[in-house]
């Protein structure tokens, strides 16, 4: 078994450990997705990108509510601009990265993550305390969206 299939086989076991329970979806080296986690029911996701072996990202998708949709669906240029900018400080105080997801029914989701590399190996902790780091922030990310749309 070559290293990403070991991490892999690890991820998943290590979700499973917590309680968690993982299904597969596509479109990266792997990725696995728990559905409803956190007080909001944000999803977690834990995948390894393409192109980067011995990469782990461990996030939370924050979807917007109808009313925040809408909301965020007419923005203007120059309102789209400050939530941007006020996306990207929020995301800096909780020290995560972050994505704006568009999907082509028109919904909106927040991704922030949590990017590990494999310089040092993965480790049992450093994943599942990630993970658990990754629902915390999706659940501030939930509250300060219900806010600032």
């Amino acid at each position: 078994m070559d290293a990403s299939g070991r991490l892999k086989a690890d991820v998943e076991r290590w979700l499973v450990q917590r309680s968690y329970r993982p299904r597969e979806a596509g479109g990266e080296l792997f990725k696995f997705v728990v559905d409803d986690t956190g007080r909001f029911g944000n999803r977690l996701v834990a995948f390894g990108p393409r192109g980067q072996p011995g990469v782990l990202v461990v996030g939370a998708l924050c979807p917007l509510g109808m009313r925040q949709n809408a909301r965020y669906a007419r923005f203007t240029g120059a309102e789209a601009a400050a939530f941007a900018s006020r996306l990207r400080q929020f995301c800096g105080t909780v020290r995560a990265v972050h994505r704006v997801h568009e999907e082509p029914d028109g919904r909106v989701i927040v991704g922030v993550y949590i990017v590990l590399d494999g310089k040092g190996g993965m480790r049992h902790d450093a994943v599942t305390d990630a993970a658990e780091r990754a629902v915390r922030m999706g659940e501030e990310t939930s509250e300060w969206l219900a806010k600032a749309i």
